[in-house]
């Protein structure tokens, strides 16, 4: 049996991006794979069903396949989970996905004159998506450094991480949730999110002990 994990990015990326989660995870001894998709291009169920096909070539009979999610990344996993469940045979993690829509993005489509968003939006960041029904274990990270995008809109709820609010990220029937004083992007680059993630992919939990012990720590130092 092997532990396979699925990365997938955030919106006007490109898996390149993961590729520090990438080398992290693959020295914790799981299999990574890594999912590009055209963000904007195709509209997100359509890139669902890729990532599906995507799982398809590379799992083998009694893999357990995991699933990491930057962004909008978490909620292709969503709308490929509902397509075919059958796959997700192990956790999923999400880090800074809108789960319940994106402000951010609604000012973006109400301001321009051109939606540059695409595919991205509907049924997707507006939040219109199927419920999570929690039948999967699914932990979300987000971010609480309020630096980006975000700091032009002066309703974005606190905490965020300066592209989506903490409010945002968190989903009914989650597993479990933890946070981080990160910004947006830096959630991936971050090796206490990986070892959170680590933790949770394993367990179905995130190791909230070892967060206080940090928090404190630091406060002392």
């Amino acid at each position: 049996m092997r532990e396979k994990v699925f990365l997938i990015h955030g919106l006007f990326m490109h898996g390149v991006i993961m590729q520090y989660m990438r080398n992290q995870l693959s020295a914790l001894g799981y299999d990574v794979y890594t999912f590009s998709y055209k963000t904007t291009k195709k509209n997100l169920r359509d890139n669902a069903q890729l990532l599906v096909e995507f799982i398809q070539k590379q799992q083998s009979d009694h893999d357990v396949c995991h699933f990491v999610g930057h962004s909008l990344g978490g909620i292709l996993i969503r709308l490929a989970y509902e397509s075919a469940p059958e796959y997700f045979t192990g956790r999923i993690v999400t880090l800074g996905t809108p789960h319940n829509g994106s402000k951010v993005a609604q000012h973006i489509v109400q301001r321009l004159p051109v939606n540059i968003l695409g595919g991205a939006y509907e049924d997707a960041l507006d939040g219109d998506l199927p419920p999570w029904k929690g039948e999967v274990d699914l932990g979300s990270i987000a971010g609480t450094k309020g630096l980006g995008i975000g700091l032009a809109l002066s309703d974005l709820d606190q905490p965020n991480d300066g592209t989506v609010a903490w409010s945002e990220t968190q989903l009914t029937h989650q597993k479990d949730s933890i946070s981080f004083p990160l910004t947006h992007t830096a959630l991936i680059y971050s090796k206490k999110v990986v070892e959170q993630t680590d933790h949770f992919l394993r367990y179905g939990q995130f190791e909230h002990e070892k967060l206080k012990k940090n928090i404190s720590h630091d406060h002392d130092s």
